[in-house]
């Protein structure tokens, strides 16, 4: 019995063994997310924020995660419309009547967001200057009412004389907060060209400035900023391995040469050190990378400069490895579990020009001579290859391989990549395909496609639509990183696909943007995220059944169907929606934007995980003066779990029920508009309502006071029916004065 329980005890510490093994084998390949100048913010419960620059002119969109390498897209966290934007900074050009037209570009990049209290604050740059916006929530909406950029500056003209871009004065980008241990909050930032302050003075390059910043009053401390770091062209290399391919090698062999560029600067403290890191190079060059210098104190005086983090395989040789070039503009987190230090940055894979910048990330720290690191696999180089998870994560996501998806593991994979893939390739890894299209000929019987770049579904035809081409078996359509873009207009399933690490793009300004499934099995998996339109706001359409728009021109012409037959079918399908954010989940079909009931009597919909409708837009809500504020109702909002109220355009709460108390108001009080939103998860917010104004008198006496009086005015008033006013408003006075 003993030599049973003891083999018993001998499998159980073995099983043990291996499940522990197997956890801690869990991996992750980078990039991780799609995007440049990425900031990552860990929150106090732990989620971690990604922001990102995501197209210069629509503002930053922000994605959540609580492991660090499974990201889920939240919509736009700061848009164009939101903050300040200055209007006289213009691009000018010369119309044929001779007269100019000017058009605004807000330029946003570089989002970096710090906690204090419960209010969040985003530096950002807009048009080569700095704001800063703040809100209640990491998702957003950010806002910023100021009506000037944070650095005073002047127009000065244009480059051209007459035309070209606005020129200003005191340019300056890259925004960064750091807290030091005492609580003093530091606000580091980048100057262009020419720029003087309190004293220091520099007339070329990016150069980095900072100072004791207030985030009450949004001002630095008095004497500040002061300039920190100088832009040098020239920098010692510390890790062994690194190949001097600068054309003054023989000069400086162990230098690093690159453009007059200091930027992007990140603060970090070891041992009681201050390392100072920013980006150096041109963001479009292989060769950019992250350099340090450090001090005893935030602000200097500051050591020689060191290279810390480089692109790997700087001669490009070695054709086989994944390469990741450009590796800068970087931010620091912990792992969850709060024991390794994590550099984020973002890469591009162009040897010659940038492309697609992407997020990476890789363990940072710090050798036992105080030099700092990054790299897992190699100090000073960035990982390409597979390495485990942050400690302390664990990969949540999970692919329901079932159903019509059952046997699709089995099946051949080929590789995609629409921006450096030919579709005559091999389909492999290292030879992709350049298109969907090409994929599905490789795969007759199914398979898995996997996307390795942004997918630009419109520019595979010269139509505004992607036709997926049927196969004899499921496909899987994934991503190779998370939340892998995929731009579309109008995109029609011809065989059961399950998509998955997929972040949907409508590359639509004006129209619906939609995914019509054709009477297929169609699963969005856990990995799927949608990206609302940048000017409509409006998320995707996903229809089970087909789309026809009752017309036979506008919308996608060459796509819509044109009688009740096309759109009707008996065949029984599922639409499994796990994940993304959705203006419109049907089943069926559509006609005219209105789901037609009988379409398909046997469709299944299975809507769940995460997966969330978009909140239509709010009806404008009822408000009346109480003791305790202003009362709001408002009308249900359809797909809105929460709401959000404004007063004069300001969020002043949130709440979960069609009711609400703005107990900042009072009464006498000026005239308050009041409008409602209905939100999921923050970022994705509804249309706001139309605004409901409330102005109360109270001072009925008109002596600039609330007192006694205006109460037992207002009574005698009622009394002799000179007011409409009735005994509650009588009652709210009474309160205030008691009050």
């Amino acid at each position: 019995m003993k030599k049973y329980l003891a083999l018993i005890l001998v499998a159980t510490v073995f099983f043990c063994l291996f499940a522990f093994s197997a956890a801690a084998e869990e991996t992750f390949v980078n990039p991780v997310a799609n995007g440049a100048d990425p900031f990552v913010l860990k929150d106090d419960d732990g989620t971690y924020y990604l922001y990102v620059t995501s197209g210069p002119n629509y503002g930053y969109r922000v994605y959540s995660s609580t492991n660090l390498v499974e990201w889920e897209s939240q919509g736009y966290c700061l848009k164009p419309e939101d903050v300040y934007i200055d209007q006289n900074i213009v691009s000018r050009t010369l119309k044929s009547d001779g007269t100019y037209s000017d058009k605004v570009y807000p330029n946003l990049w570089a989002p970096e967001v710090i906690k204090e209290g419960d209010t969040y604050y985003m530096v950002y740059t807009a048009q080569e200057h700095i704001g800063i916006a703040t809100a209640d929530s990491p998702l957003g909406p950010f806002k910023n009412d100021a009506t000037s950029y944070l650095i005073p500056y002047e127009i000065t003209g244009f480059e051209d004389g007459d035309t070209g871009a606005a020129e200003s004065t005191f340019k300056c980008i890259d925004g960064h907060f750091y807290r030091d241990d005492d609580g003093t909050v530091y606000l580091y930032f980048v100057s262009l060209g020419s720029f003087s302050l309190n004293g220091d003075s520099i007339g070329i390059g990016n150069n980095i400035w900072g100072g004791p910043f207030d985030l009450e009053t949004l001002t630095f401390a008095s004497g500040y900023p002061r300039l920190l770091i100088k832009y040098d062209d020239k920098n010692k290399v510390s890790y062994d391995g690194w190949e001097n391919t600068s054309s003054y090698s023989w000069l400086y062999p162990d230098r690093y040469d690159g453009d007059d560029v200091a930027e992007g600067p990140e603060m970090l403290k070891h041992n009681g050190k201050y390392y100072l890191t920013f980006s150096q190079d041109n963001y479009s060059s292989p060769k950019y990378s992250v350099f340090y210098a450090t001090a005893d104190s935030p602000m200097g005086p500051f050591s020689e400069k060191k290279l810390a983090f480089i692109t790997d395989d700087q001669k490009q040789t070695d054709s086989a490895n994944p390469h990741l070039y450009g590796t800068a503009h970087h931010a620091f987190t912990t792992s969850p579990d709060g024991s390794q230090l994590i550099m984020v940055y973002h890469a591009h894979r162009s040897i010659n020009a940038v492309s697609e910048r992407r997020v990476c990330l890789d363990v940072a720290g710090f050798d036992e001579n105080g030099n700092f690191f990054a790299g897992t696999v190699n100090k000073g180089h960035p990982t390409a290859t597979a390495q485990p998870i942050p400690s302390g994560g664990t990969l949540e996501r999970e692919v329901h391989f079932d159903g019509a998806f059952a046997n699709i593991s089995s099946l051949p994979t080929v590789y995609v990549a629409n921006e450096d893939g030919d579709d005559s390739a091999a389909g492999t890894a290292a030879a992709p395909l350049k298109t969907i299209t090409a994929a599905c000929a490789a795969l007759p019987n199914g398979g898995t496609v996997i996307l390795t770049q942004l997918y630009n579904a419109s520019g595979e035809t010269s139509s505004d639509y992607l036709d997926i081409p049927a196969v004899n078996g499921p496909l899987m359509i994934k991503g190779a990183m998370e939340a892998t873009p995929f731009s579309f207009k109008f995109l029609s399933v011809n065989s059961d696909v399950y998509f998955d690490n997929i972040s949907f793009w409508p590359a639509t300004l004006t129209n619906v943007s939609l995914i019509e499934c054709n009477f297929n099995n169609v699963v969005m998996g856990e990995g799927v995220s949608c990206i609302s339109q940048p000017t409509r706001k409006t998320f995707p359409y996903l229809v089970g059944g087909k789309w026809w728009s009752g017309n036979t021109t506008g919308v996608y012409t060459n796509f819509t169907h044109t009688s009740n037959a096309d759109i009707t079918t008996d065949k029984a399908y599922t639409l499994t929606v796990l994940s993304g954010t959705w203006s419109v989940v049907t089943p069926l079909s559509l006609k005219s934007n209105k789901v037609v009931a009988s379409s398909a009597p046997n469709a299944t919909l299975v809507f769940d995980g995460d997966a969330k409708m978009r909140p239509a837009k709010a009806k404008a809500p009822t408000v009346e003066a109480s003791a305790d504020g202003a009362k709001l109702s408002f009308t249900e909002v359809e797909y809105a779990p929460n709401y959000v109220v404004y007063k004069d355009g300001e969020v002043v709460g949130y709440t979960e029920s069609t009711s609400f108390v703005d107990t900042t108001w009072t009464p006498g009080d000026a005239a308050a508009a009041y409008s409602v939103a209905g939100y999921v998860n923050g970022a994705c917010i509804g249309d706001a309502s139309a605004e409901t104004t409330l102005e109360f008198v109270a001072d009925i006496d008109g002596d600039s006071d609330i007192d006694i009086v205006d109460a037992l005015t207002l009574l005698n008033n009622i009394t002799y029916g000179t007011s409409q006013a009735s005994l509650l408003d009588v009652l709210i006075i009474f309160k205030t004065v008691v009050k």
